[in-house]
């Protein structure tokens, strides 16, 4: 959190200039200064330093890095997740630059000039980046606070414009804070075994008394005390109201049940309070993690001051026993910056249908892109200077592409005039066949109603030709 916690870790054989050690005892002047838990110290630095943070790190570098892009869509504007969004931003450099300075339990990079002259900016640059993410909590939580338990107020005053311009002077109120460190630390040359190596030595403004007791108790007031006693308060007024507006809902829902037969908009009403409600949870877990990280190193911070004042003497198993603790704290603080894209992931429904959303269409898009690619590729294949080799191989994966595609074309053409030849006889059957069915018809009618005709007539000629013999017989 501060520079006094991460020195833990970081520096934990030296401690850190604003605790001096005290004096040994007569027995451990004398040689005997061989502590019982000296093994146990280097499985520690083993576990946490070389497992540990490297997993730890990689971890929290990709969640913060999808955090960034899922919380930086347009259907996710919000002012809460401005602020989440940046804090998403300076937790992963912390991890990075927290990373390098954990290089320094690799005896590769113990002593190498290159690694010794940035560890200085590294190790400010990490504790400006954790102040930065320590004021970003604490101001999301109160900006949380005023949308929820002041609503009126937080339409007008949580504003993502507004929360943007908080973030930047929020930041640079931190790193202008912390920016005294680079002048803390210089690097200089110093004789072991026979050999010069460089060294990150503090500076004689480090050690003056002013500057060390001075600042050392504006850091631990401003970046830890403040912020914790400002994130139990509020975030407890959170919890609270969360709680009481459940149990509200849950009153009115037995009270007025909505029944299936009301209208869509009916059902539809309370799905803006309740993704308020779950952000609100998120921003919750968010604080309670980070207090239950943070607490540990504070604690730590509150016995080491006692200890300096009191001038506690403290044998080399104690001062063994600190170093342990410091390196589990700092991995706290560690786990702190990489588990906010877990969180988020597991309590908002819209974090996750966001995420799915922007994967599936990445995977589509590089589908595409190597289908095109694919055909680009083969297409130039003759206009392209290569190697032989490669050059008729692509050629020849032209060919055979061009044949496939010429045969599966020429098939379907085939198919396609075949069948339509076949509809076209069908057609000329079938009009032929109604053609031949009516002309016969007509034909038939025509040669019966002829031969009717011609019958009447031969029959009335007859007949009247009997009538007149008749008639002459008479």
């Amino acid at each position: 959190m501060t520079r006094t916690l991460s020195s833990y870790e970081r520096n934990d054989t030296n401690l850190t200039l604003l605790f001096p050690s005290p004096p040994l005892s007569s027995s451990e002047e004398e040689g005997d200064i061989i502590a019982t838990n000296e093994e146990l110290l280097l499985i520690t630095r083993f576990i946490v330093q070389k497992l540990c943070v490297p997993l730890v790190v990689l971890v929290g570098v990709i969640g913060n890095f999808l955090s960034v892009v899922v919380l930086t869509r347009k259907c996710m504007n919000s002012s809460t997740n401005s602020y989440l969004s940046a804090l998403a931003v300076f937790d992963l450099l912390y991890l990075l630059f927290s990373f390098y300075l954990s290089l320094k339990h690799y005896q590769v990079f113990k002593y190498s000039p290159e690694y010794i002259y940035c560890f200085p900016f590294a190790r400010v640059f990490t504790d400006m980046f954790a102040n930065v993410s320590v004021v970003l909590t604490v101001t999301f939580t109160l900006e949380r606070y005023v949308g929820v338990c002041h609503p009126m107020k937080g339409r007008i005053l949580c504003t993502v414009e507004r929360a943007k311009i908080i973030t930047i002077v929020a930041a640079a109120f931190a790193i202008l804070c912390t920016s005294p460190e680079f002048w803390e630390m210089e690097v200089t040359w110093e004789i072991k075994d026979n050999q010069s190596v460089p060294v990150a030595t503090y500076t004689d403004f480090a050690n003056q008394a002013g500057y060390a007791v001075g600042y050392y108790w504006f850091l631990v007031v401003i970046f830890t005390l403040l912020p914790l006693t400002l994130l139990c308060v509020f975030n407890g007024i959170l919890i609270v109201t969360v709680v009481r507006a459940a149990e509200m809902r849950k009153q009115l829902t037995l009270l007025t049940p909505v029944s299936s037969d009301a209208p869509s908009n009916a059902r539809t009403v309370p799905c803006q309070p309740r993704e308020q409600q779950k952000i609100t949870k998120i921003l919750i877990t968010i604080v309670i993690v980070f207090i239950v990280c943070q607490i540990p190193g504070a604690l730590l911070l509150l016995y080491k001051t006692y200890t300096s004042l009191r001038n506690l003497h403290m044998t080399r198993e104690q001062q063994n026993n600190l170093k342990i603790a410091g390196n589990v704290i700092n991995l706290l603080i560690q786990i702190n910056a990489s588990i906010n894209f877990i969180l988020y992931s597991a309590i908002s429904t819209k974090f996750r249908r966001v995420f799915y959303h922007i994967i599936c269409n990445r995977k589509r898009w590089c589908y595409k892109r190597c289908q095109l690619w694919h055909h680009s590729t083969l297409s130039r294949s003759d206009g392209v200077k290569m190697s032989s080799f490669y050059g008729k191989t692509l050629l020849g994966l032209h060919h055979a592409h061009g044949a496939r595609l010429h045969h599966a074309h020429g098939a379907r053409l085939h198919h396609a005039h075949g069948a339509r030849l076949h509809h076209r006889a069908r057609l000329h059957h079938a009009h032929g066949a109604r053609l031949h069915h009516a002309h016969g018809a007509r034909l038939h009618h025509a040669h019966g109603a002829r031969l009717h005709h011609a019958h009447g007539a031969r029959l009335h000629h007859a007949h009247g030709q009997s009538r007149e013999m008749c008639l002459l017989h008479c």
